[in-house]
């Protein structure tokens, strides 16, 4: 049967083993938190590149409802001008 010294010695060695591993895994769970974070940050930077266009593409769509609303009324002015042509014809 070990004395207990060699049992304290034993238990040191590892609780000195159970530390340095605890150590490590901390190390660890740090490194890849950093990575997570710096992963994060690429997707935030996508996403404002992603708003940016968004935007472009709202502003083109706006410049086109307007010409659209032209288009529509030029339409109807010119339906209106030939039913009351077709109107008057027929009244005469």
């Amino acid at each position: 049967m070990p004395s207990i010294g060699e049992r304290v010695a034993y238990l040191e060695g590892k609780t000195e083993d159970h530390t340095r591993a605890i150590g490590d895994v901390r190390d660890d769970v740090r490194d890849l938190r950093a990575e997570t974070i710096a992963g994060f940050e690429h997707v935030d930077r996508r996403f404002e590149q992603i708003d940016r266009r968004f935007e472009q593409i709202d502003g083109r769509f706006a410049h086109m409802d307007s010409r659209f609303h032209w288009i529509v009324g030029l339409q109807f002015a010119t339906l209106l001008a030939v039913l009351s042509t077709l109107l008057a014809s027929y009244y005469r």
